[in-house]
């Protein structure tokens, strides 16, 4: 049975892009100076990294208590990753939670167009470092492996066609302020009205950032006809 798609009275923001484009810090940044703004935090069992809080950007939480989520259907969007899960708590509840709020989700490909599929509004942004040195931070085989997974998560995007915003991090205050402008623009869309000169302005600030333009996909082809270094990912 085809889940019902249902209409959204917030500005749900799902931020998608390979470990290492920056996706948390940039929410951060983003709630610290948008008001009526909330993270919708997903669960997980891996362990926190340094300056990661509980209930911020995950919920970490033992295999048994997600195993106990998953089987009383409290978890969407789940998902495994190397030795880890992830899910995130029914977004019913959240919506009811944060009435009226714009919400951000920090969420990997798959798991997005979940979410996209249940509430078409969503918008869909993705995240991804200008080179492919944030991808490689980590040394040895295990660079290698975040790499190759990044560039299976390009094909991923390309192939689903559902992502509406492409932004390239170079620079965490150029990418949070073009973060901004999408959620701005897409909010008054949505639920107020844009002037002629507003319209203007926008489509200015915009330019370059729609997923789909042809220098963004010349761009993401190249990420992802780069050599994998002979590692195969299988999620």
């Amino acid at each position: 049975m085809k889940r019902r798609k249902r209409k959204l009275d917030n500005l749900v923001v799902v931020i998608s892009g390979p470990s290492g484009s920056g996706k948390s810090t940039v929410i951060q940044e983003i709630l610290s100076k948008k008001k009526n703004t909330a993270q919708i935090s997903t669960y997980t069992t891996r362990e926190p990294r340094v300056g990661e809080i509980d209930g911020r950007q995950y919920n970490f939480i033992s295999p048994k208590e997600y195993l106990k989520l998953l089987n009383e259907k409290k978890l969407m969007a789940c998902s495994r990753i190397e030795h880890n899960y992830y899910g995130m708590p029914l977004l019913e509840e959240k919506l009811q939670e944060n009435n009226g709020m714009d919400l951000l989700i920090d969420m990997g490909v798959s798991g997005g167009l979940e979410i996209k599929e249940r509430y078409p509004e969503t918008i869909m942004i993705y995240l991804i470092p200008k080179t492919e040195e944030q991808l490689l931070k980590q040394r040895g085989n295990r660079g290698k492996i975040r790499q190759a997974r990044g560039i299976k998560q390009i094909e991923e995007v390309l192939k689903s066609r559902k992502y509406d915003w492409l932004v390239v991090n170079e620079n965490l205050q150029e990418t949070v302020e073009n973060v901004e402008i999408i959620m701005d623009f897409m909010r008054k869309k949505k639920f107020g009205k844009i002037s002629k000169d507003e319209m203007k302005w926008y489509k200015s600030k915009l330019k370059g950032l729609i997923f789909f333009e042809k220098e963004n996909i010349e761009f993401l082809t190249k990420f992802y006809n780069r050599d994998r270094g002979g590692i195969e990912i299988n999620e």
